[in-house]
């Protein structure tokens, strides 16, 4: 009679990362709107506080505390160090 073989184990699969997972769409920074993007190389946003509009490309800063951490067709992420913040296009913050 052959020996019983105990059921091969699954392996584990490893849990996201913070870093690895999507930015939760959490509250940016108020009054903070993505008014255009334009695709290109580079991809560039428009972005609008009160009545100031910047033009800025992944990894340009804001106030000096806000980072451009990525630009989509729809979206521009922002990251303070601490959070990101998911800006969607014409959606105001």
């Amino acid at each position: 009679m052959p020996p019983i073989a105990a059921p091969p184990t699954p392996a584990p699969q490893d849990a996201p990362t913070p870093e690895a997972s999507e930015p939760r769409p959490v509250g940016p920074p108020e009054g903070l709107r993505v008014t255009g993007i334009i695709v290109g190389q580079p991809t560039v946003a428009v972005l609008r506080a009160g009545r100031d509009h910047y033009v800025v490309n992944e990894g340009d800063w804001l106030d000096g505390r806000l980072r451009v951490q990525r630009i989509t067709a729809t979206t521009v992420t922002l990251n303070d160090g601490d959070r990101a913040y998911l800006l969607r296009l014409g959606r105001e913050g």
